[in-house]
């Protein structure tokens, strides 16, 4: 209470949900008693609330209250009966319904029928999990006249970078603390494309004058720049950007203005984040 209340001497507005987080610290601290009377005034404000059934399983075995951890167990099969495997709280409420021996018979206690709730219903308007958009088409060219495409880059993390202005000393300089960043890049299986707004035949010279480690790519008309929302249409100026694009060539991640690639341990952190992510997708 301490915590919910520094800096704000009114009680929080939905205070009934630290019934929930009473009546599961009572079973640990040997309290199933004291447990249950917090979870039952949990189920007085959220009828069907599954954590409280589930955490009363326990507190009612724990009691010996046989009929009413049967009772908790069976609302809860009912509510959680389509619920995603492996969730800890249902697992650790069969456990405890398995040793005290109760009945799986799942039971609906609500005052009328409920609408079993289908995710599968829900994949006809699209992917029940968030999924990035499939990054815009990228078409530059670099400095031997050869056109780069986010096909020469699937497989790895793309990290796009539109430089607004090619001979900024101080945007380069940070392309350069990037490039030092190549092990690290390596190891995170990324890739960079640096795009500037110059003449292909430009790249090699601006590259020797600014002795750059780093290849730039050119898009003379930032026709690719602006397809990446790399362009204030209001004030019609070329505006720098990071944009981050996983191996499938999805968009995941994008910074843009003056500050688009100057914290890179920042831009480090987050192309391990889209790696994770896409391994897990």
């Amino acid at each position: 209470m301490t915590g919910l209340s520094a800096g704000n001497p009114n009680p929080p507005h939905d205070q009934h949900f630290l019934y929930n987080a009473l009546g599961w610290e009572h079973p640990g601290l040997r309290s199933p008693l004291l447990a249950a009377r917090s979870l039952e005034r949990m189920l007085e404000t959220v009828r069907n609330d599954a954590f409280a059934l589930a955490g009363l399983v326990e507190a009612y075995v724990g009691i010996g209250e046989r009929d009413k951890a049967q009772h908790s167990c069976s609302r809860l099969l009912h509510v959680w009966s389509r619920a995603d495997p492996g969730l800890k709280w249902f697992e650790r409420a069969k456990s405890y319904a398995e040793h005290a021996e109760l009945a799986s018979t799942p039971e609906d206690d609500s005052p009328v029928a409920q609408r079993p709730y289908d995710p599968a219903s829900l994949t006809d308007a699209g992917p029940n999990e968030w999924r990035s958009n499939s990054a815009p088409r990228l078409m530059v060219v670099d400095s031997e006249g050869n056109g780069v495409t986010l096909d020469n880059c699937r497989g790895k993390t793309v990290v796009l970078i539109f430089v607004a202005g090619a001979e900024c000393d101080f945007f380069l300089a940070r392309l350069e603390k990037l490039a030092a960043k190549r092990e690290e890049l390596d190891e995170k299986n990324a890739v960079v494309v640096a795009v500037a707004p110059v003449e292909p035949a430009r790249l090699t010279h601006l590259k020797e004058e600014k002795a750059l480690s780093i290849d730039l790519c050119a898009d003379t008309q930032w026709v690719s720049g602006k397809r990446f929302q790399s362009y204030d249409e209001l004030e019609e100026m070329r505006l720098n950007a990071t944009i981050l694009i996983d191996t499938h060539g999805r968009a995941h991640w994008s910074r843009h203005g003056g500050a688009a690639f100057e914290n890179i341990e920042l831009l480090l952190e987050m192309i391990g984040t889209v790696n994770r992510h896409t391994d897990s997708a």
